[in-house]
């Protein structure tokens, strides 16, 4: 038997000298999936960032992201099972658009 429930997640955090603030919210989610919304980690090559998640949670995190592409300089978002990949709108500034998002998650970097 499967429980569902209904999550609500805050963030609230500065970007740019802009104090950002957030509020996630999932219904009727299956506690089992709970888990996949996690974060792994981040690292980029200097032209593409990946962004790796717990089994199933890439979807929702390149959702998010992509609703923030204007204040995280993201340019788009491609969504796998596990894994997110991440153009930034200028490559010369693709640390700072890893760091935010890596402080956005509370991930670390690579």
């Amino acid at each position: 038997m499967e429980c569902y429930c209904s999550i609500v997640t805050f963030y609230l955090f500065k970007f740019n000298n802009f104090d950002v603030f957030i509020a996630l919210s999932f219904e009727n989610i299956s506690q089992s999936k709970v888990g996949a919304i996690r974060t792994k980690n981040i690292k980029n090559n200097g032209t593409q960032i990946i962004l790796k998640t717990a089994a199933g949670g890439a979807s929702i995190i390149a959702r998010v992201l992509d609703s923030l592409e204007g204040s995280f300089g993201i340019l788009g978002t491609i969504a796998g099972d596990d894994t997110v990949l991440i153009v930034p709108m200028d490559i010369k500034k693709i640390d700072g658009v890893t760091k935010g998002i890596a402080d956005l998650f509370r991930i670390p970097l690579y």
